[in-house]
C-alpha cells in the first residue's frame, strides 16, 4: 500500500510542483488531495472516495461517551514489609496489615490500602427474599473477580463435620480463606448440637477480619442460643460476626404465600 501511494504521488503530484519548505509541501499536498486526488472517480469502486467516506461516516452510529479507566485496583497478600509497591513507588501501610490480603486502590489523586473485611447478615421471616438477595450479592462479587462459596447452614455443618472426623479441619479452614466471601444460608431452620456449634464457631473465628461472611437467618440474634445449643457459643459467634457487619432486617409477607393467594384469587 505504501509503495502504491508513493508511486501515485511521484507520477501525479510531484511533477510540476516546487516546494520552498516542509510547510509549503504540506500546504500544497493538502490542497491537491482535497481539490484533485480525492475528487477523482476511482476505477475500482466507480465512485469518488470522498463521497463514499462521507456516506460511511453518516451511517455510523455515535458511540456513547465512556470515561477512560484510570488507576489501579488489585488484591494481594502483603509480605513481611511495611510498604506496598505501586507503579515504582513504595507506600507505607499499618503494621497490622502485614501478612493479610489487602485491597489496593490508586488513582491520580488518591492511594489507599484496606484490609478489614465486612460481613452481611440478613434477618427476616421465611419467604421475604433473603436467599435471593444473598445469591444476587454473591453473583455480583464474582463479577468483580471475588471468589465466593455458597452453601446452606446444614451443608456447611456437613462439610465441617466431615473435615473434623478425618482430622483435616484446620486444613479445610485454611483452604476456605482463599474465598473472599462465604455465604451461609438458612441458619435457624434446623438446630445444631454442641459439637456442630463449636465447628461453626471455629469457622467464624477463622474468618474474623480475614474474610467476609454473608449469613441469612429467620431467627433474631436473641434466639441463636437455641439454634447453636449453647448461649455462650452463640454470643461469642455473634460478637465476631457483627463487629464489622451490616445487619439488615427484612420485613413483610412471604412472596411464596403472596403468590399463592394471588393465584387463588385469580382462579375464583
Amino acid at each position: 500500500m505504501v509503495e502504491r501511494n508513493n508511486g501515485f504521488f511521484e507520477t501525479s503530484f510531484l511533477p510540476g510542483h516546487r516546494f520552498e519548505s516542509p510547510a509549503d509541501f504540506n500546504t500544497q499536498i493538502s490542497s491537491w488531495l482535497t481539490e484533485h486526488s480525492n475528487r477523482r472517480n476511482a476505477r475500482a469502486i466507480g465512485r469518488c472516495p470522498s463521497d463514499l467516506l462521507a456516506a460511511d461516516v453518516a451511517a455510523m452510529a455515535a458511540l456513547p461517551t465512556v470515561p477512560p479507566r484510570v488507576g489501579i485496583h488489585e488484591r494481594r497478600r502483603l509480605a513481611r514489609d511495611y510498604c506496598v509497591p505501586v507503579a515504582g513507588n513504595d507506600y507505607s501501610v499499618h503494621p497490622a496489615a502485614i501478612g493479610r490480603f489487602v485491597d489496593i486502590t490508586a488513582t491520580l489523586d488518591l492511594y489507599g490500602v484496606t484490609f478489614t473485611p465486612h460481613n452481611v447478615i440478613l434477618l427476616g421471616p421465611p419467604g421475604v427474599g433473603k436467599a435471593h438477595l444473598a445469591i444476587a450479592l454473591g453473583i455480583k462479587a464474582t463479577h468483580n473477580s471475588y471468589p465466593v462459596l455458597f452453601d446452606t447452614a446444614t451443608g456447611w455443618a456437613t462439610r465441617l463435620t466431615k473435615a473434623h472426623a478425618t482430622g483435616r479441619l484446620q486444613h479445610e479452614l485454611k483452604r476456605l480463606r482463599r474465598y473472599r466471601l462465604l455465604i451461609v444460608d438458612e441458619i435457624g431452620y434446623l438446630p445444631f448440637d454442641s459439637d456442630t456449634a463449636n465447628l461453626f464457631f471455629q469457622l467464624i473465628a477463622s474468618r474474623y477480619e480475614q474474610g467476609s461472611i454473608l449469613i441469612t437467618s429467620n431467627m433474631p440474634f436473641g434466639r441463636w442460643g437455641k439454634v447453636f445449643a449453647d448461649e455462650i457459643v452463640a454470643a461469642a459467634l455473634i460478637d465476631r460476626l457483627v463487629h464489622h457487619a451490616e445487619v439488615i432486617t427484612i420485613t413483610g409477607d412471604s412472596y411464596r404465600t403472596k403468590n399463592r393467594r394471588d393465584l387463588a384469587k385469580h382462579n375464583q
